[in-house]
């Protein structure tokens, strides 16, 4: 198989995906990184112009990226966790946060499409996680895409 497919699966064969959030439409306030390890496959194709794919989480983590953001977190207790640190990674797994909780092995329904070169996954109403994980999203979000 090549074209498509072969862009996908080298996207995804590096088993860690990563991304850093701002709290401002410019991009400009860094909040934190999210980074989440684990596996996935690509089940019978049910949608009309897209493919599905089951991600299944092993680890989620988050890295916070200024001081602000640490001295917020650890007030809030986020994940459960009081000693957070710019920079330095904590796993969330498992864990009770704002945006709610990820166990291992938590399979997330998903839907992508590869357009002009760019990889695109599903829209979603929720950013981090909540219980449309179990269900698959109808359209790909084009706001945010992948490229090689």
């Amino acid at each position: 198989m090549g074209g498509p497919f072969q862009r996908l699966a080298a996207r995804l064969s590096e088993k860690k995906s990563k991304r850093k959030l701002h709290s401002d439409a410019n991009c400009q306030t860094k909040t934190f990184t999210r980074t989440t390890r684990g596996t996935y496959e690509l089940p019978n194709n049910r949608n009309q112009g897209t493919n599905d794919i089951d991600l299944m989480v092993k680890d989620l983590i988050i890295t916070p990226d200024s001081a602000d953001w640490v001295k917020k977190m650890n007030e809030g207790k986020d994940c459960q966790h009081t000693d957070w640190q710019a920079g330095v990674e904590q796993s969330v797994t498992g864990r009770d946060c704002p945006e709610g909780k990820i166990d291992r092995d938590t399979r997330i329904r998903d839907i992508y499409d590869i357009r002009d070169g760019k990889l695109y996954f599903g829209r979603r109403a929720f950013a981090v996680v909540g219980p449309a994980f179990d269900q698959r999203p109808t359209s790909v979000d084009t706001g945010t895409s992948y490229s090689q």
